[in-house]
């Protein structure tokens, strides 16, 4: 997998759905990231506009994505 190509890294953050749970926001990521592992399913950023084309980043932006 190469990080320069389009398909490469895909972007994806729950944070901001549960961010009133400060300390424990990385704790409960991280369930959230090993669950999506499980299920090979991206969860959707939350409150993320879209970003500058010129980053090239791959945001998730659709529900059920699968990951690679």
């Amino acid at each position: 997998m190469r990080l320069d190509e389009p398909d490469g890294l895909h972007v994806s953050s729950t944070k901001a759905v549960h961010r009133h749970l400060l300390d424990s926001a990385a704790a409960l990521e991280a369930v959230i990231k090993v669950l999506a592992l499980q299920h090979r399913t991206l969860p959707l950023p939350v409150n993320c506009g879209m970003p500058d084309a010129a980053l090239g980043l791959n945001l998730v932006l659709q529900p059920g994505t699968r990951a690679p």
